[in-house]
C-alpha cells in the first residue's frame, strides 16, 4: 500500500511539474537612422501597452477574432482596459527590446510607443495592432525596427503563422514600416 501511495504521489508531482502556462512575448531591435556628423546619443523610452476588450473567458481553441478592429464601435472602444505592461529606457543608438510573460494574448490591442529625446527635441513612434488569432503561445517579432516618427496602425499588415510546435508567430509584412 505504501508503494502504491508513493507511486500515486510521484505521478501527481510529475504531471504537475510539466504543466504549461500561456505565453506572450514581443521582441525587436530598435536602431536609429544615422546621418553624417551625428554623434549625439538619443534617449529612448519604449513602452509596451496592452488593451483588452471585456476580459473574456479564456478559451484556448484556435479561434479568429470576430471584432472589426478597424472600426471599433463606441461601446467596445469605451470598454478597452489599457495597461502598461513593460517599459525600457536606454541612451544608445541601438536598443534591444524583449518582453516575455505568462499571459493569454488573444484579442489584445498591442501598442508599442517609442519616445526619443535628442538635442532637446522630442519625437514619438507609435505602433498598434491587435492579436486576432488565438494561441496558447504567442510571439511577436519585428526584427530590426528603425525609429521613424509617426503613428502606424498595423491591423491589416501583420503576418500570422503557426510553427511546428503550433506556436503563433506574428511579424509585420515586408516594407510596411519606413527604413
Amino acid at each position: 500500500m505504501k508503494i502504491l501511495s508513493l507511486l500515486f504521489i510521484l505521478n501527481c508531482f510529475n504531471s504537475l511539474s510539466f504543466s504549461q502556462s500561456p505565453s506572450f512575448s514581443v521582441k525587436f531591435r530598435l536602431e536609429e537612422i544615422m546621418y553624417d556628423d551625428d554623434t549625439f546619443n538619443s534617449k529612448y523610452t519604449v513602452i509596451l501597452e496592452r488593451s483588452r476588450y471585456n476580459e473574456a473567458d479564456i478559451n484556448y481553441r484556435q479561434d479568429t477574432s470576430k471584432i472589426d478592429w478597424k472600426n471599433l464601435p463606441y461601446e467596445i472602444s469605451k470598454d478597452l482596459n489599457s495597461k502598461i505592461i513593460y517599459k525600457v529606457e536606454n541612451n544608445s543608438f541601438v536598443t534591444d527590446f524583449y518582453y516575455h510573460n505568462q499571459d493569454y494574448a488573444f484579442e489584445y490591442l498591442v501598442s508599442i510607443r517609442i519616445f526619443r529625446e535628442k538635442c532637446n527635441k522630442y519625437d514619438t513612434m507609435d505602433l498598434k495592432f491587435p492579436i486576432i488569432i488565438s494561441s496558447f503561445v504567442t510571439m511577436v517579432n519585428f526584427g530590426t525596427l528603425y525609429f521613424y516618427p509617426g503613428m502606424y496602425d498595423l491591423t491589416d499588415n501583420m503576418i500570422y503563422t503557426k510553427d511546428v510546435n503550433n506556436y503563433l508567430q506574428i511579424k509585420p509584412k515586408v516594407n510596411i514600416l519606413p527604413k
